[in-house]
């Protein structure tokens, strides 16, 4: 837990904000506003009493930049190998790494998250009454799923503009089978069963992340460039 917790404060420490952070931070805080104003049953992709939900944990995501920066910071500067041979554990340095992602993701959904609760007040409108806080719970595992699948990532991937988007759209896929296996469970087992199994699930692919993340990390040398 020591380990866990000196990472952490190191990644916290060395976080430099810069302006893809602040562009993407506005641009999620300002989702609610697209989909308030912007957005009708014939032209969405999802029904629109879902929409919120589904737009509140994509911002989760905006947090794997700050690891996505980190990691490849420290490819560049080769300082991985030299993080490694410390007492620190690869578990705990991908926990330390993922950690900030997650804070700042989720801080992003709690914002974007008041705003759809703000605005539908001062337009009165009343179609995303619904909303319930426990979705920012939710979000937890998710936004850490999505920072550990930013490591295995940046590290398996050479390309830095590349590596990112490959990430999202894994994480979108694996948001996509989650909401299909939701709506196939929710008849059979009713939403509180169904709620169960998929944070379940949640729980076992952060587990499994955080494994290959951690095994990635020991081979960071057959993934750095020379």
């Amino acid at each position: 837990m020591n380990d866990i917790l000196t990472m952490i404060h190191k990644e916290f420490l060395e976080i430099h904000f810069t302006l893809h952070h602040l562009a993407a931070a506005i641009l999620c805080c300002g989702l609610p506003v697209l989909v308030l104003f912007g957005t009708s049953e014939s032209l969405s992709l999802l029904p629109l009493d879902i929409l919120p939900y589904v737009m509140i944990i994509l911002t989760g995501f905006v947090g794997t930049q700050i690891v996505h920066d980190s990691i490849l910071g420290e490819k560049k500067a080769k300082t991985l190998e030299m993080l490694l041979s410390t007492r620190l554990s690869s578990y705990a340095i991908v926990i330390g790494k993922a950690i900030p992602g997650v804070v700042f993701g989720c801080g992003i959904s709690a914002l974007s998250y008041i705003l759809f609760v703000v605005l539908p007040l001062i337009t009165q409108q009343s179609m995303y009454s619904t909303l319930t806080p426990l979705i920012l719970l939710f979000n937890l595992p998710l936004a850490y799923l999505a920072s550990c699948d930013c490591i295995v990532t940046t590290l398996l991937i050479p390309d830095e503009k590349t590596s990112p988007i490959i990430g999202l759209a894994v994480m979108v896929l694996l948001f996509y089978l989650g909401w299909k296996i939701y709506e196939g469970l929710l008849p059979l087992l009713g939403t509180g069963g169904t709620i169960a199994i998929i944070t379940l699930l949640l729980l076992i692919f952060c587990t499994a992340f955080t494994m290959i993340a951690a095994k990635m990390l020991r081979k960071v040398h057959l993934f750095t460039k020379p």
